[in-house]
């Protein structure tokens, strides 16, 4: 199974969710982000604005150059982030961080809602008067480009989410149809040894068909901090079970029910099922987000 380290921000009172990932020491990764057309992203990166160097995206380089962005997506501003205190000159901002040392900014992004669409951001370190032409591939940059791959829905059947481990808001029963997207964003500290599993599977004529799955912390720059699990199911048979346990790399293999008549849930830290029913959805989906 392949996780990726992004960092979440809060979910938006109006319920849209506003994602950020964290690039910072982690560029060279491949990054990868599933979400709902209309949700914002906040990308997060490091530079030395005073050598003229900066990140900057494919989508601000096209916006620039031709007054529109090249998709569904939009660059909207560059904030300067607050960084920890690392000088000795605690009056003066400037000198807040040590000399040499590097700042975050944030790189803010719209999606557009209501479609479906699979576009990707890419990012190249360089000054912004000396970039003729965007490289668009990373064999042209060299370690000073990133990419992140955003997948975005029009819309999930289900959107849920729980800060709790027990997962007790979450329902027991839900009623789909074939072919319905789930969304669990669920609360994971991986650096405890425990992450979430589920029974679902990456095969496509899988009853439950796991299409994305990703850990999201705080801060990459923060070890031990907990952070979300976001999963993502496609739904092909509507009267299967979905279980989730948090467990060690490993001991997943009980979700699947390999010992007849035992409670394969019953050694998870904490464990949910979840029973589908095929019939119309009747019920407002978002009352447990």
């Amino acid at each position: 199974m392949q996780s990726y380290l992004f960092t979440v921000a809060s979910l938006l009172a109006a319920g849209a969710a506003a994602w950020t990932v964290d690039l910072r020491n982690n560029y060279e990764d491949n990054h990868t982000m599933y979400i709902k057309a209309g949700e914002t992203l906040e990308v997060l990166v490091d530079g030395m604005s005073g050598t003229g160097y900066k990140w900057i995206s494919n989508v601000d380089y096209e916006q620039q150059l031709n007054d529109k962005a090249p998709g569904h997506i939009q660059f909207v501003e560059e904030t300067k982030m607050q960084d920890a205190p690392r000088g000795f000159f605690g009056n003066d901002d400037e000198s807040e961080v040590m000399m040499g040392g590097k700042k975050s900014y944030q790189l803010n992004f719209s999606t557009e809602e209501g479609s479906e669409y699979d576009e990707e951001l890419k990012f190249v370190y360089a000054r912004s008067w000396m970039l003729k032409e965007f490289p668009e591939e990373r064999a042209n940059a060299g370690n000073d480009w990133s990419q992140i791959r955003v997948v975005a829905k029009k819309e999930f059947a289900y959107d849920l989410q729980s800060d709790n481990f027990n997962l007790e808001n979450l329902p027991s029963d839900m009623n789909v149809a074939p072919g319905d997207l789930i969304r669990l964003v669920i609360r994971e500290n991986p650096t405890t040894g425990f992450w979430w599993h589920s029974n679902a599977l990456k095969a496509q004529n899988s009853g439950i068909r796991e299409i994305f799955n990703g850990f999201q912390a705080p801060d990459l720059r923060l070890m031990g901090a907990s952070g979300k699990r976001v999963l993502v199911f496609e739904v092909n048979d509507p009267t299967a079970e979905l279980k989730l346990g948090l467990c060690r790399p490993g001991d997943e293999a009980d979700l699947f029910g390999y010992e007849a008549g035992k409670d394969e849930l019953d050694d998870h830290l904490f464990r949910k099922s979840i029973k589908f029913s095929a019939s119309a959805i009747t019920e407002d989906p978002t009352i447990y987000q």
